[in-house]
């Protein structure tokens, strides 16, 4: 084969060849994908409720030989298994965790029956993970990174289930950490006049503030893969380039220096607020609970471990990845407003933020494909 990856969003096809080392009957030859045959592989028929629609696995190239060779060559189409790219449905997330895996494409010849096999992956999109597949790829992440940044994972608690919220800080250095926490925030949140002053003579020194991106709705499954790539990119690159627009709307593209951008903040990732979600493939969590309702009483301790973190940290923006949504949802230009936001305050550096934003074209590979819900709750301006 000359790819091993299957996408469910995005058709492909695959080059094959197998030599029997005879030429065989061509017309005696049995082609399956996981033990079944091409025809039987049906697309989702919404109205019946069931996989009866046509099949979405076919040759675009049937099997021939190659010149005078014994070696048989074949291209074969694999179609989207619903009809669409689009997984926003609640009835197409709910199916299609259960065709993701690994498959067995085989050819066999009925007359000697001899076969010959490969695996194929079908996956949502390739960069897609289960939940048991984030924390080694966190792992080789960091295992991959250079000494020329900070990179720590914890685990900040538990699901209802027993598994993990995954956790990663990345930054400039421990000492940009350890200031942070021990220094910087302690004052502001004491003594904010005397931060203040500090800013504004000059005398504060090297300092970095935490943005955190975040995840509360495993369903829209995205929003954790996208958090994924992007500490691929900030761990792993020197430079990020992403095109965007400025206030006149002019495209441009922006480069990011990694060791620039580190200077002035420290990035925490929790990649996913709802573990059990993730493993289901569920909004809610086991309990059965939309965590996104349950800040307020923290009844669930997914809920409690996560704000017990973030009140370690009081993040200058707090960006929440969701998915299939058409339209960027971000405080505080569209409603509904957090009551507890002092508006007076926060309304120049956040109308900045909400701008900056909305005029970006999101650069990582997945996110071509999903919109963003971003909440900022930034108290000084971000671009």
């Amino acid at each position: 084969m000359d790819q091993p990856l299957l996408s469910i969003t995005e058709e492909r096809t695959i080059k094959v060849q197998v030599d029997f080392g005879r030429r065989v009957n061509l017309n005696k030859l049995e082609w399956t994908f996981g033990g079944k045959s091409f025809s039987k592989w049906k697309q989702w028929n919404v109205k019946a409720n069931e996989y009866s629609g046509d099949s979405y696995i076919s040759f675009v190239k049937e099997p021939a030989y190659s010149g005078n060779s014994t070696i048989i060559k074949a291209e074969i189409k694999f179609g989207l298994p619903y009809g669409t790219t689009d997984l926003s449905p609640r009835t197409i997330r709910v199916l299609y965790p259960k065709l993701i895996g690994k498959y067995k494409l085989e050819v066999k010849d009925l007359q000697s029956q001899k076969a010959a096999a490969a695996t194929l992956k079908l996956n949502v999109y390739d960069e897609f993970l289960k939940y048991e597949e984030i924390k080694p790829t966190i792992d080789d992440v960091i295992s991959k990174a250079g000494d020329d940044r900070y990179l720590a994972y914890k685990t900040i608690g538990k699901s209802s289930e027993g598994r993990d919220l995954h956790f990663v800080i990345l930054a400039k250095d421990e000492t940009a950490v350890d200031k942070y926490l021990d220094e910087t925030l302690p004052t502001a949140l004491e003594n904010p006049a005397e931060l203040l002053k500090k800013l504004e003579n000059g005398t504060i020194g090297d300092y970095q503030v935490p943005i955190w991106f975040n995840n509360i709705h495993p369903d829209e499954v995205e929003g954790i893969d996208a958090q994924v790539e992007l500490l691929k990119k900030f761990a792993l690159e020197d430079e990020v380039t992403f095109k965007t627009t400025d206030e006149y709307n002019n495209k441009q593209n922006v480069t990011l220096n990694i060791k620039e951008v580190l200077n002035n903040v420290i990035i925490l990732f929790n990649f996913t607020h709802n573990p059990d979600g993730r493993a289901a493939n569920t909004r809610a969590n086991a309990e059965g609970f939309d965590l996104i309702r349950d800040n307020a009483y923290q009844t669930q301790v997914e809920t409690v471990a996560v704000n017990q973190e973030f009140a370690k940290w009081t993040p200058l923006s707090f960006i929440e990845l969701h998915g299939y949504i058409e339209d960027f949802i971000i405080e505080p230009s569209t409603p509904p407003h957090n009551p507890n936001f002092e508006y007076d305050l926060l309304i120049e550096s956040m109308i900045e933020q909400a701008h900056a934003m909305g005029r970006l074209v999101w650069p990582t590979q997945r996110l071509n494909l999903i919109q963003f819900r971003c909440l900022i709750t930034g108290l000084a301006g971000m671009t």
